[in-house]
């Protein structure tokens, strides 16, 4: 069903309800983190259900000097995991339906895209694990949430033109980052908005089931998973018993009201603010 139409369903009942919606959870890699460690994490996660993951990996980010740099590590990491290739491992998962094989092929044959590993399909079900050099923001691989076994990686020119990329589309249901530097994942938490953040590991959150999931904007909102999701479909009711010897108190809430009244009224509801240190 379109996105909206089950909030417009909910609504005309006035139900409370989580929407989890997915989207295109990026992957900024600092050029001075170990790109070994960082590729195994990408395609280790990546390759998980055959990138058929609300919070896959979807394209990844990183300075343009480093960008070979990157796809030499993942190309390693790729022989490593799949010796004789991903399309004959036993270790991949098959695309979900013919459907979504077509769907897929149709990004990849409208790809401006250098393929740098991968590129093959057999049958109606079956597509090995494809990465994409030098990805314009304006290709085919970038329109959507890809649920897939592609990666793109998109060069950048700086870390401020990376976390701009990522302000100028969509917030995404998870937003992963591989570095060291405080200072970057300091900007990455002010500057960006994303229903999870996860620094130096992919997909690491859902092993977590104390912390809320959920997306924010287009990739949902609400929160599920333990607490949260009792918290969502529970009702806090509220209530007071004011006993009957309170009434000596309340004689300021009745008229005649006078200057005296209103102060002693005003005062319930005046809250003051704290002078900023």
């Amino acid at each position: 069903r379109p996105r909206n139409a089950v909030s417009v369903a909910a609504a005309q009942h006035l139900t409370p309800l989580t929407l989890e919606l997915g989207g295109k959870s990026p992957v900024l890699v600092d050029p001075s983190f170990d790109v070994t460690i960082a590729a195994k994490r990408i395609l280790g996660a990546k390759m998980q259900n055959g990138g058929q993951l609300c919070v896959s990996p979807d394209y990844v980010i990183v300075p343009r000097t480093h960008q070979d740099a990157l796809i030499s590590a993942l190309k390693q990491t790729y022989a490593e995991f799949y010796p004789q290739g991903s399309l004959v491992s036993d270790s991949i998962s098959r695309i979900v339906s013919p459907d979504h094989h077509s769907r897929l092929m149709d990004l990849l044959n409208r790809s401006k895209s250098e393929v740098v590993v991968g590129g093959r399909s057999e049958g109606n079900k079956k597509i090995e694990l494809t990465v994409f050099k030098d990805v314009q923001p304006e290709d085919s691989l970038m329109e959507g949430e890809l649920f897939g076994p592609f990666l793109p990686i998109v060069p950048v020119d700086s870390i401020d033109e990376a976390i701009n990329f990522i302000r100028d589309r969509d917030h995404p249901l998870a937003l992963y980052a591989f570095t060291d530097d405080p200072k970057i994942k300091q900007r990455l938490i002010d500057e960006t908005l994303s229903g999870a953040i996860v620094f130096n590991d992919v997909v690491q959150q859902l092993a977590f089931n104390n912390l809320p999931f959920g997306g924010v904007g287009p990739s949902g909102y609400g929160r599920q998973s333990s607490k949260y999701t009792f918290d969502t479909f529970s009702y806090e009711r509220s209530g007071i018993d004011v006993p009957k010897e309170a009434e000596p108190f309340l004689a300021a809430r009745y008229p005649p009201y006078n200057e005296e009244k209103l102060k002693i009224m005003g005062a319930t509801v005046h809250i003051p603010i704290p002078a900023s240190s």
